[in-house]
């Protein structure tokens, strides 16, 4: 009990004892303990191993950069159906927002790859010889379930964006286990941001603080979408998904998705995560390669 005091105390103490001030922490207990209990594994592993502690987390705002065709929006919704699925299909049945940039998202890829999960886990009930806990359960009742943990939001230009960043913080409060957010992509208006880049630049930089704060004070994970072109560059490199953009925000994890054609024409994918150049031993910016399939319903199957 004592130790909670004199954590919560931490305002009164800087006017009694500016010495106490100073060693008393950032965090609360209850800060850190929520903190842990927001940390969620997606199952993929191209993308779990690349995290710390192999969770996403409210530590870290995770950005998939990629060219065009390299499965990010394929990543984003696995991930989104790892939260949203119930717990029998192995997921976490938590609420997730996306946010749909590119206007892009197809609901019924999304229950495709909720529909294989559905199978796969009967199909492993069934070859252990144990009793299902999907018995009885139909897949589209899972499905409807799954999808009706998630709000998908559709801004039209960037400042429709940022002003749905601010208004999303009442959905928050009012759904206190929403868990996950997702951004597809922070790259949609690259056109716009290079012909008129004085009055998007500032709303896109608005927007990244916007989603630094909104991961902060809601324990959320977010990951976000950034396309690039052949040479590893968005146009809008200089304020949009460059590591630059999120630099003195939350702690960005970037991760580089690649699509890999092999002589056999056989097409397969693989992420890595992007350092500075200063971190890697011998100025590599890139580690490990995880690499991954996605099969017909479009769920991502690591390789090893």
């Amino acid at each position: 009990m004592a130790l909670v005091s004199v954590i919560g105390a931490g305002e009164g103490l800087s006017e009694l004892d500016p010495a106490a001030a100073r060693v008393c922490p950032d965090e609360t207990a209850f800060d850190v303990l929520r903190a842990v209990r927001s940390c969620h594994g997606t199952g993929l592993t191209c993308i779990d191993a690349h995290l710390d502690g192999g969770c996403l987390g409210p530590s870290e705002l995770v950005v998939l950069h990629g060219e065009s065709g390299s499965a990010k929006s394929a990543l984003l919704r696995n991930v989104l159906a790892s939260y949203v699925a119930a717990a029998e299909l192995g997921g976490h049945a938590l609420p997730a927002v996306l946010i749909d940039t590119e206007g892009t998202f197809d609901v019924l890829l999304l229950a495709d790859v909720l529909t294989a999960a559905a199978e796969r886990k009967r199909a492993e009930t069934s070859a252990c010889g144990k009793a299902s806990e999907l018995a009885g359960i139909q897949t589209a009742e899972l499905i409807r379930e799954a999808l009706s943990r998630l709000l998908v939001l559709r801004p039209a230009e960037p400042a429709d964006l940022l002003r749905q960043l601010c208004q999303i913080r009442e959905v928050l409060i009012a759904n206190p286990t929403t868990s996950l957010l997702v951004v597809d992509s922070m790259s949609a208006w690259q056109p716009i941001a290079s012909a008129f880049p004085r009055a998007v630049a500032p709303l896109l930089r608005e927007a990244w603080k916007a989603l630094g704060r909104l991961q902060h004070e809601h324990c959320l994970a977010v990951v976000v979408a950034h396309r690039e072109d052949a040479n590893g560059f968005g146009s809008t490199s200089g304020f949009g998904g460059s590591t630059s953009a999120t630099s003195g925000l939350t702690p960005s994890c970037h991760l580089s998705v690649m699509r890999r054609v092999a002589e056999s024409g056989e097409t397969s994918f693989a992420t890595s995560r992007r350092f500075s150049a200063s971190a890697m031993p011998g100025g590599d910016s890139r580690g490990q390669e995880m690499r991954f399939l996605l099969s017909e319903a479009g769920e991502v199957i690591s390789v090893a």
